[in-house]
């Protein structure tokens, strides 16, 4: 589908949120596997009208493929094969302002720093952009957009991590040579081990060790 903007150099800006629902962590591949909530709203000038010309109608459901949506992915993408991470979620739309609030399952990339393991506290980062389009076509959010990640409704939790906090800001770039510009959403998610197996296991037996030296 085309943009929205009715000029060919028409921007349209698109507020991006997330909520956290749940995660788990592999640390054999070092993978963070995520279960959000996406909140994305824009506004599509072509499908504005006035409810009193059609019985006071304010809102109207659209399946996925039936109008535009911003081709946001994720650039750090664990799972190479993972093309859509939205599935068909509908599009509700109030007088030409869209609402798309899909559920997603990501999987990221997340380096862990063990130095203080079993105690550790690891930071995985989220990268989210448009796949095609620059910033003069589709901007996200909006200039100095930094906010934390507080909404964590029925958050699943693990019996291994702790969920700590988050932030979620926006990020400018501008490439060499390159007039347009790009952003990105970058969400940051800080985790602390909690599994007591690890005292019990690890901690006490070596205590102990070292207490008969």
């Amino acid at each position: 589908n085309t943009l929205p903007q009715r000029t060919h150099n028409g921007t349209t800006q698109v507020y991006f949120d997330l909520w956290l629902r749940g995660l788990w962590f592999d640390e054999t591949s070092q993978v963070l596997h995520l279960n959000l909530w996406l909140f994305m709203i824009w506004r599509d000038s072509r499908i504005l009208w006035d409810p009193k010309d059609y019985g006071g109608l304010d809102e109207v459901h659209f399946s996925h493929d039936e109008l535009w949506t911003p081709d946001i992915t994720v650039y750090n993408n664990a799972d190479i094969t993972e093309i859509n991470h939205y599935g068909q979620t509908h599009l509700l739309v109030f007088s030409g302002l869209v609402y798309w609030f899909p559920p997603a399952h990501i999987s990221v990339e997340c380096p862990m720093d063990l130095s203080h393991w079993p105690y550790d506290t690891q930071t995985c980062h989220i990268y989210f952009g448009s796949w095609t389009t620059h910033g003069w076509q589709v901007e996200l959010s909006y200039p100095n957009f930094t906010k934390a990640l507080s909404n964590r409704y029925n958050l699943k939790t693990s019996s291994h991590w702790r969920v700590n906090g988050g932030t979620l800001q926006r990020l400018d770039f501008r490439y060499q040579n390159v007039p347009e510009p790009y952003f990105v959403m970058h969400a940051a998610f800080s985790i602390t081990r909690i599994s007591p197996t690890f005292s019990s296991t690890v901690v006490v037996p070596a205590c102990d060790a070292f207490n008969k030296k």
